[in-house]
């Protein structure tokens, strides 16, 4: 058993409102306080601004000053991959530029890069791998996010020409202030021109396409099944479309009692309702039935569920500690819900005293991210 944690992130602007009304609502706890003090009102999806002036090799230094700019945190991975640490040596100004950008020209005057997976939120810096391209020029930059074509390949089958294919993976990130939990892509916004202007198509096994956010990471890879282009195209010319993320103000945790009769007991805060379906013994083992709604107009559950799926959830006992879940299964989905079922192995005849806890992302809004990569080589 673990004590447990009770601050919750947000970036809701009425964070202190919200922390007192969980004081005075015993059963229910929302949205603690702001991660990032934020000097003036943005919109969730415009890019921050960044003005970097700085030379010599302290790396601390500038993260700092990126984070007291923009929010977004940046952590010195280096050390961890046993990276020569004094090899970076940089002069560099730019003044009032969008983060991407600005990130982009010091990692490449710095020679360093970026580790996809830093386990919290942040980016994690490390080292340019040897023969790496330049960062700058590679992407396209898209309010706080960055859009890359990563890698593309074809397959010809030799048996059923109708089988072969080409898949292009591009690379999604965002800055880190921002934490999205999904990141889809409906195929009927693409628009794929080849280098001699011929129209590609998308294989269109499904209407949408997807790429699933782990947590922990600043980037998610989605992939594009094309038709096999032609061999007179050498390049895509350009490649246009619209993903659509969804993006939380934060995180709000819900808490229920009265275990032992609780039947059909609903909660709602930040646009999403959790709802107690039951509590039971199922053998050897305690069953918390469950359902997630996201309200309104957000398709938060229909384009993609694994985000709901990553979302914590724990029984508290009357001690304050905490006993996490041993598995859970989907009982039914629906469009705009899922019901699930935790498993909690808990030798106790009653659990009386005992809370359940519920943790999910809130206030999720739909960002579109209007995108366009040009001249990428075809294998």
């Amino acid at each position: 058993m673990r004590k447990p944690s009770h601050q919750i992130e947000s970036a809701n602007p009425l964070t202190l409102i919200i922390a007192i009304v969980a004081l005075l609502v015993p059963t229910f706890l929302s949205a603690g306080e702001s991660s990032e003090e934020v000097d003036e009102y943005r919109p969730i999806g415009e890019p921050t601004k960044l003005t970097l002036i700085t030379a010599g090799t302290d790396l601390d230094a500038v993260f700092a000053d990126i984070q007291q700019q923009t929010g977004n945190k940046l952590v010195d991975f280096r050390e961890r991959f046993n990276q020569d640490i004094s090899q970076s040596l940089w002069n560099f100004s730019l003044s009032d530029r969008e983060f991407w950008p600005v990130l982009d020209k010091f990692l490449d005057a710095a020679n360093l890069g970026l580790y996809a997976a830093s386990g919290e939120e942040a980016l994690a810096v490390v080292n340019r791998t040897p023969g790496s391209a330049q960062r700058f020029g590679r992407a396209c930059y898209a309010g706080p996010f960055r859009i890359e074509a990563a890698t593309i390949t074809a397959r010809r089958a030799l048996r059923s020409l109708g089988e072969s294919s080409a898949q292009l993976e591009m690379e999604i990130a965002w800055e880190p202030r921002l934490n999205p939990i999904s990141l889809s892509l409906a195929t009927d916004t693409l628009s794929i021109l080849g280098d001699d202007q011929t129209p590609l198509d998308v294989v269109q096994r499904r209407p949408m396409l997807g790429a699933e956010v782990m947590p922990g990471t600043h980037s998610a890879e989605m992939v594009v099944p094309l038709q096999l282009p032609p061999r007179q195209i050498r390049a895509i010319d350009t490649m246009k479309g619209q993903i659509i993320a969804l993006v939380p103000a934060g995180k709000t945790e819900f808490r229920f009692t009265d275990l032992t009769d609780a039947e059909d007991v609903k909660q709602i805060w930040g646009g999403v309702k959790v709802e107690l379906v039951d509590v039971k013994r199922n053998q050897s083992l305690w069953e918390v039935r469950m359902r997630l709604e996201v309200l309104g107009n957000v398709q938060a559950l229909d384009k993609q569920r694994s985000w709901a799926f990553q979302n914590l959830t724990f029984l508290e006992n009357p001690e304050g500690e905490v006993i996490d879940h041993a598995g859970f299964e989907t009982t039914n989905q629906s469009e705009g819900s899922l019901s699930l079922a935790y498993f909690f192995d808990l030798p106790v005849e009653n659990l009386k005293g005992y809370t359940w806890v519920y943790r999910t992302p809130a206030d999720i809004t739909e960002v579109p991210v209007d995108f366009e990569l040009s001249d990428i080589p075809l294998p």
